[in-house]
């Protein structure tokens, strides 16, 4: 699922769980600040312990971005994986809390709250860290076992972008391999 702007009915909720729940597993990709995909991918993923935050997550390293940033916790899609082959962007961070764990954390990076009136630049926020937002510790990806299932969620979507994957094809081949 990318960047999910409908909310699913309870019938096709059911039929995606029992499809996870039987063995299957779900991939999920969101973004910054877009009120609708986060209202949408945050439904179906509430019994999860999974929710998309809206704000912008954003590396603290101004010359290097994300690169100096990633804590890859032990996880088969991080394994052998180098911090230059994920190119994740700016994307949402995520809330998380039981049964659902941490893939990958932005040690030195903060979450920049959206702006609800900023229409015009995708609801972004200043950029800037403010008091009050959250400041280090921040999950980039997330995922949960559910039952036989497997659950797999990206606050951004960068990683599986064209102009990325010549880059980043390892590390998305973990993640369907996963």
């Amino acid at each position: 699922v990318i960047n999910l702007n409908t909310t699913f009915s309870e019938d096709e909720k059911k039929s995606i769980w029992s499809f996870v729940k039987d063995g299957g597993s779900l991939l999920i990709l969101g973004d910054h600040t877009n009120i609708d995909i986060m209202t949408s991918l945050n439904d179906l993923l509430k019994s999860r312990g999974i929710s998309y935050r809206f704000d912008s997550a954003l590396s603290l390293d101004s010359i290097n971005g994300w690169l100096t940033c990633y804590n890859k916790m032990k996880n088969p899609i991080n394994f052998g994986i180098y911090n230059n082959e994920i190119e994740i962007g700016v994307g949402a961070s995520l809330d998380i809390s039981p049964p659902a764990f941490p893939v990958i954390i932005g040690d030195f990076a903060f979450s920049d709250y959206g702006d609800i009136k900023n229409a015009k630049k995708a609801f972004l926020g200043d950029y800037k860290y403010n008091k009050g937002e959250k400041l280090g510790d921040v999950v980039l990806v997330a995922g949960c076992y559910y039952n036989k299932g497997r659950v797999l969620v990206f606050g951004d979507t960068t990683t599986f972008q064209n102009p990325s994957l010549p880059v980043s094809h390892r590390f998305v081949s973990r993640v369907f391999s996963w």
